[in-house]
């Protein structure tokens, strides 16, 4: 039983060390923050302000981020909701091309099956024609 009282009574003079050399404002900084582990890392809860920030440890110090608060997500889904109501009130004949685009289009590949076609028959009249750079077969 001794040696546990003696670890208790060394321990309170070293804690009221630590309590003297510690500043008021210090303590406070401390107590003003809550954290809450996580599977992905820690959640940091500022008291004072309500603010929540994303904790995980990267290369032995801890990297924390602000979450977004409410007020900017609502901000944000609202953003978002008047986006949509903008694309829906668009009829599916806005997004149809021109006729000059169609007929714009129609020409140009016109001008690619012609060519094409053309290529082909070139292609075809020389398969045709006998290939005089061949040996003659002797049998």
């Amino acid at each position: 039983m001794k040696p546990l009282f003696f670890g208790t009574a060394f321990a309170a003079p070293l804690l009221g060390a630590v309590l003297f050399f510690t500043s008021s404002s210090q303590a406070q900084e401390m107590a003003r923050y809550q954290l809450q582990p996580t599977p992905e890392g820690l959640v940091r809860l500022d008291t004072h302000t309500g603010e929540l920030a994303y904790c995980r440890e990267v290369a032995g110090a801890l990297e924390c981020t602000q979450a977004q608060s409410d007020a900017a997500l609502l901000k944000r889904i609202e953003a978002l909701e008047k986006r949509i109501a903008v694309l829906e009130r668009q009829s599916p004949a806005d997004d149809l091309p021109s006729d000059a685009e169609l007929e714009k289009g129609f020409s140009i590949m016109e001008k690619f099956m012609r060519r094409f076609k053309g290529l082909a028959e070139e292609f075809n009249e020389q398969e045709k024609q006998p290939n005089h750079d061949t040996l003659p077969q002797k049998t």
